[in-house]
């Protein structure tokens, strides 16, 4: 009898729990066990969370570069239509110091001039390799962390914009920036080649002072002797 009581006690003990999501599990001797979901539902919504909210930086970081170039761009097309008033209606150059002239050009190639010799094709070719750089640019754009890099990818790309719109509208780059010393004059540009120049060159230094600073961090390491 007495085996007998034990035996239904444990049977009494013997417990069944529904647990979240209609998992039924057994327990004995009045200890029940449910398989915990919980914890895993908080990691997943946290994970979900901090996924959303670099999404979001990304966003607001990739459209603060879009603001950049399009100011780039917008400066660079105003000061190219009022230079062409001023300085075509009659063809004329102002001179504004020893070396330094305001004058009208129209340059078939790429920036200060350069490749102005491609003929009938140059504008198609170039404009071309122009929107697939700025495509490049606007990936290299959104993926970048550091805040020196955007903005040196968003002055190129403001700038190479200008270049292009020109291409497509009249089929060259206007340019009105003469400096020159002496007899020699460098070749005329505009603000979008400043633009495209100052960024590569921002790009050029962070490059040249991230490579320094890996080189010292391996020093430090002992990884390099």
């Amino acid at each position: 009898v007495g085996h007998a009581d034990r035996a239904s006690g444990v049977g009494r003990n013997a417990t069944l729990c529904r647990c979240r999501g209609g998992a039924v599990a057994s327990g004995s001797f009045g200890r029940t066990s449910c398989p915990r979901t919980g914890g895993s539902k908080i990691k997943r919504a946290e994970k979900i969370m901090t996924v959303g909210r670099v999404f979001s930086l990304k966003l607001r970081h990739f459209g603060i570069g879009l603001l950049g170039s399009s100011l780039v761009l917008l400066l660079d097309q105003a000061s190219k239509s009022f230079m062409i008033e001023l300085l075509s209606n009659p063809p004329h150059v102002i001179p504004i110091s020893s070396f330094f002239n305001l004058a009208l050009g129209f340059n078939r190639g790429v920036s200060f001039g350069l490749l102005n010799d491609l003929g009938t094709w140059g504008p198609i070719v170039l404009s071309s390799l122009a929107v697939v750089i700025v495509g490049f640019l606007l990936v290299w754009l959104w993926k970048s962390e550091r805040t020196i890099d955007r903005m040196a990818i968003s002055l190129v790309i403001g700038g190479a914009l200008g270049n292009l719109m020109d291409r497509i509208r009249v089929g060259a780059v206007t340019d009105f920036l003469d400096f020159y010393v002496g007899a020699y004059h460098w070749p005329a540009f505009n603000l979008a080649d400043t633009g495209i120049f100052t960024g590569a060159a921002l790009l050029v230094i962070q490059s040249f002072r991230t490579s320094k600073k890996t080189i010292q961090d391996c020093a430090e390491d002992g990884s390099i002797e």
